[in-house]
C-alpha cells in the first residue's frame, strides 16, 4: 500500500491511497461511497464491518469542501481532494495563542 499527496491546482490537493490488489468488482462502482454497501456481502470481511467506512470519508470531505474518488489502474485507488487552506492572520494569531499554552 502506498499514500501520495499531489496538488491539483495552486490550490487543491489530492491524497491517494494505492494498492496492487484486485480493486472493486466494477458492477459495485456506482455504489462505492453509499451507506451500508459492501462489495463482498458473502464473507468474514462483509460480516465484520458495516459499510459505512467509505460513506462517511464521502461526508466528511464534503463538510470540508472537498471531494472522494476511486479508480483502477493496476491496483485500487482511492483519493480524497481538499482545497488548501489559506493562511490569514486569524489563523496565525490562534496558531500562535495554541503553541504558547
Amino acid at each position: 500500500m502506498t499514500v501520495s499527496a499531489d496538488t491539483v491546482d495552486d490550490n487543491r490537493v489530492r491524497l491517494t491511497v494505492s494498492d496492487q490488489g484486485e480493486g472493486v468488482p466494477e458492477h459495485f462502482v456506482p455504489r462505492l461511497f453509499q451507506r451500508f454497501s459492501q462489495a463482498e456481502s458473502h464473507t468474514d470481511r462483509a460480516r465484520a464491518g458495516t459499510g459505512l467506512g467509505l460513506a462517511i470519508c464521502r461526508e466528511l470531505a464534503t463538510l470540508m469542501e472537498g471531494e472522494v474518488g476511486y479508480y483502477f489502474d493496476g491496483g485500487a485507488h482511492f483519493w480524497v481532494e481538499f482545497p488548501l487552506m489559506q493562511p490569514t492572520r486569524e489563523n496565525d494569531r490562534a496558531n500562535a495563542s495554541f503553541a504558547t499554552q
